[in-house]
């Protein structure tokens, strides 16, 4: 979140911290904070059937662990 309203940031710079992973998670929080996990799950498995080459995207099980987790929280109380 920045002090400009709509403004997300995300990259190594931001929590949760420098490396790929931390750049991949704090991508994930802004996309979460700025739309449903249902519809990132959604778009994640369209992805992974389009091209076996993308078959690594599909959320599979990890996605059904993980969308009771977040599902409350996205997207963000003030983008309600």
């Amino acid at each position: 979140k920045t002090p400009v309203d709509g403004l997300l940031r995300c990259g190594d710079s931001c929590f949760p911290g420098i490396g790929t992973p931390s750049a991949a998670a704090s991508g994930a929080i802004a996309a979460n904070t700025m739309t449903h996990v249902d519809n990132h799950l959604q778009m994640l498995k369209e992805a992974s059937q389009k091209d076996p080459m993308y078959k690594f995207l599909d959320p599979g099980f990890m996605g059904q662990v993980y969308k009771p987790l977040v599902q409350g929280f996205t997207p963000s109380e003030e983008l309600r």
